[in-house]
């Protein structure tokens, strides 16, 4: 074997090239060139004997010579059994130029090399792999081999026994000298592909137990492995993660497999969205749009249709709901008890709504604990049948999920409803628990064992819960208040129980269609406090949505309810928003003052400082936007002085007596004095940690700004503002910040800046059911 390297060398120096110059001229690599000079690689392939034929100049006599140092033993075999490339492969440039370079040597340490390819059923592993190894087949002089092992490819998967039975076949060796157990057969193969430089593509492994047996032990073969595991296991390996595609590389997908380009492309686009970037849903999408079956239009209001989804993606035994259900059968054969908790698993867990939920959540609809819901879940994301986007975080993807509630039970999706709402009624009324003053019904009828799961968490901890899942919550509870009797209790004490978290995170709502879910499933005449506390928080919630008319009359109704249950503290804090609700309409002004005096002359007979801290501050208001100025500061300094008279006064509540004292003057035109009480409360809320709060406070000093003038002072106020929004998804807020920020754009005549301002704040509103600003409505028809 000597003999190969010993002529190429003499060929080259009698050329006077060094191995640089011949790789250049040979287009090769240095190192292959070294690898053949020093005798390391014994049979390179026929092309690239040519290439440095061509290179060296060599007579005809001198390349048969070349060739016959470079010939095999008679009998040796050259293994090529590797798929055809695919012909509308897309993307994944970044890692399969680093799985090339893997495969090829760049940077290749000492002894065999080892690269993993995992993701989801679909997604494109065996296509990656194919491509890889076509790109780097002159790497592998003494040729490659390809198996599927079918761990999820319908039939029988295939043994480590069966696998190095058929590799020592393809390797020359005669049938009946395989061995017969796994440890022998796997020296056989170590020993005779020692001396080679093969690629060995393993696809559809099942374990890292499956695939230890066919590695390589020295020498410089590779070997390229596809699971749908993450073979974490498997010692040195280099792991790379598919994923899905992006929405070009979808694009691009759909449109070759189709064929042509001549829809609409919004309508593609949507299309796309709807198979979620999964390689093999674009592919049965393209083909059957090829074929004329469907229009794009009609192939996207099928899929849709959460319950005919899958059956549009049906394609005999590679559609996707047979290549996910493969996925999941193969958990349920494993030979851990764990597997099949996890393929059990997998159907509750998509039974919840929502884009990503928490593992708290999905223990709940699993009804177990948290940690061994933490250890189906991780096995999921194992299985790639899971995505983690952070620490205790889960998400299922849409077509994933459609399988799962194929595979759910008929009994399931009612009782994960139920486990789901009974989770936030436990975490609400956690909140209520923790709340400095509670809210009472007039009785008992909040019971402590309602918050006992959520036990563990504090103020912030409870909040982050609810917001982290709260696209679960409101589908969970009108699904139940479809359901039984006692899941209607379970929605109506969800819906009361939800206030301290909406005024907590400003999520009015969500907290509106809770209420108003509650309020269709209780009878007034049968539980008139609940529907009280019902009428009463509504009229607190479109008040903070600005429908103050639809507030005053739920007002309305939860006072004269108050009134018959003779519920006075309750009637108190009626009549004190109900002035409010009067004030901010603009057009009651003097029923407003009539009730604010109730109010007040109801609190001093009862000695409550706080609630008549409350009723000047309303008094305040309506003086204010009565434009009686002098009787606008009268009121706000009781209602100011009695507050900072209570021991062990919260920043949060000072805070917002300041803020409404700001708002009121700013509404009233005293911008110097609206200014320093926002200042003020923008401290006590930031202090208090209270970012929702600071983020109003900031918004109306930004407002304040541009009516001065000060119109680098309200870019900067109102982008810290909106800052804090979008950080804590108040979209009402997020909305009323863009409004201002079109305000100090037009003042600047930046007209194309206040119009992207504009149009975002009408998409909120929009989104969220509240009527668009007459404001927003007139600027955009200029």
């Amino acid at each position: 074997m000597a003999a190969l390297a010993d002529l190429l060398r003499q060929f080259r120096t009698t050329a006077g090239l060094t191995q640089e110059q011949l790789a250049e001229r040979s287009d090769l690599s240095v190192g292959a060139i070294a690898t053949l000079e020093t005798g390391r690689r014994r049979y390179p392939r026929p092309t690239t004997l040519q290439a440095l034929a061509d290179a060296l100049g060599l007579s005809t006599p001198e390349r048969d010579a070349l060739r016959e140092a470079a010939a095999r033993p008679s009998g040796a075999a050259v293994p090529e059994s590797l798929p055809a490339d695919v012909d509308d492969f897309v993307g994944r440039e970044d890692t399969l130029r680093q799985l090339t370079d893997v495969l090829s040597g760049a940077g290749r340490q000492l002894g065999t090399v080892v690269a993993a390819v995992s993701g989801m059923g679909g997604v494109g592993k065996t296509a990656l792999a194919v491509r890889a190894a076509h790109r780097s087949v002159a790497s592998f002089p003494d040729g490659l081999l390809y198996l599927n092992l079918r761990a999820h490819g319908g039939g029988e998967p295939v043994t480590s026994l069966d696998a190095l039975a058929r590799l020592l076949r393809r390797l020359g060796t005669p049938a009946d000298r395989i061995p017969t157990d796994v440890s022998t057969a796997s020296a056989r193969f170590r020993s005779l592909v020692a001396d080679r430089k093969l690629l060995v593509v393993l696809d559809d492994v099942r374990s890292a137990e499956q695939v230890e047996p066919l590695l390589p032990g020295v020498g410089e073969s590779v070997v390229l492995v596809t699971s749908r595991t993450r073979l974490l296991t498997l010692a040195g390996a280099r792991q790379f993660h598919l994923d899905l595609l992006n929405e070009t590389e979808a694009l691009e997908l759909l449109e070759r497999s189709r064929g042509r380009d001549d829809s609409d492309a919004e309508a593609v686009r949507e299309l796309v969205q709807l198979c979620g970037g999964l390689p093999l849903a674009l592919r049965i999408v393209g083909s059957r749009l090829a074929a004329g079956r469907q229009s794009v239009e009609a192939m996207t209001a099928a899929l849709g249709d959460e319950r005919a989804k899958l059956d549009v993606l049906d394609d005999a035994d590679t559609g996707v709901r047979a290549t996910i259900g493969l996925s999941v059968a193969a958990l349920r054969q494993g030979d851990q008890p764990v597997d099949r908790q996890t393929a059990d698993a997998l159907p509750l867990i998509s039974l919840i709504d929502g884009e990503d939920f928490s593992l708290r959540l999905a223990a709940a609809a699993l009804e177990v604990p948290a940690d061994d819901a933490e250890t189906a879940l991780e096995h999921l994301v194992d299985a790639n049948l899971l995505e983690t986007p952070a620490l205790q975080r889960y998400r299922l993807h849409d077509l994933v999920r459609a399988v799962g509630r194929d595979l759910a039970g008929a009994g399931d999706s009612a009782r994960v409803r139920d486990n789901i709402v009974e989770c936030f009624v436990a975490l609400v009324w956690r909140l209520d628990d923790l709340a400095p003053t509670r809210r009472s019904l007039g009785q008992d009828w909040n019971d402590p064992s309602w918050s006992l799961p959520a036990a563990d968490l504090d103020v912030p901890g409870t909040a982050d819960a609810i917001d982290f899942d709260r696209d679960s919550m409101l589908p969970a509870a009108r699904a139940a208040a479809l359901g039984s009797a006692d899941e209607r209790r379970l929605v109506v004490r969800l819906s009361i129980g939800a206030a301290v978290y909406a005024m907590h995170r400003k999520r009015w709502a969500e907290w509106r269609d809770l209420l108003l879910l509650g309020l269709d499933l209780v009878d007034e005449h049968d539980e008139p406090v609940l529907t009280a506390q019902l009428r009463f928080d509504l009229g607190l919630v479109y008040d903070e949505l600005g429908d103050f008319a639809t507030g005053a009359a739920h007002l309305e109704q939860a006072l004269e309810l108050g009134r018959r249950l003779e519920a006075r503290t309750f009637q108190i804090r009626v009549l004190t928003n109900l002035a409010h609700a009067y004030e901010q309409a603009g057009e009651r002004l003097d029923r407003a003052y009539t009730v604010a005096e109730q109010a007040l002359r109801m609190t001093r007979e009862d000695g409550d400082v706080v609630a008549e801290s409350w009723a000047h501050l309303v008094l305040g208001m309506i003086a204010g936007r009565a434009g009686d100025v002098d009787a606008q500061r009268a009121a706000f300094r009781p209602a100011v002085d009695l507050l900072m008279q209570r021991p062990n006064l919260m920043p949060s509540h000072a805070a917002m007596r300041y803020y409404v004292v700001g708002t009121s003057y700013q509404q009233s035109g005293q911008l110097a004095d609206a200014a320093v009480a926002l200042e003020r409360g923008l401290d006590l809320y930031l202090e208090a940690g209270r970012t929702n709060g600071a983020c109003e406070a900031q918004q109306h000093l930004g407002e304040i700004a541009v009516e001065l003038g000060r119109y680098d002072e309200a870019l900067t106020r109102f982008a810290d503002a909106l800052q804090m929004a979008v950080a804590n998804e108040l979209w009402d807020g997020e909305a009323a910040i863009r409004v201002g920020l079109a305000r100090a754009y037009r003042a600047l005549a930046r007209g194309s800046e206040a119009r992207t301002e504009l149009l975002a704040a009408r998409k909120l509103y929009t989104a969220h059911g509240v009527a668009v600003p007459e404001e927003v409505t007139e600027h955009l028809a200029e």
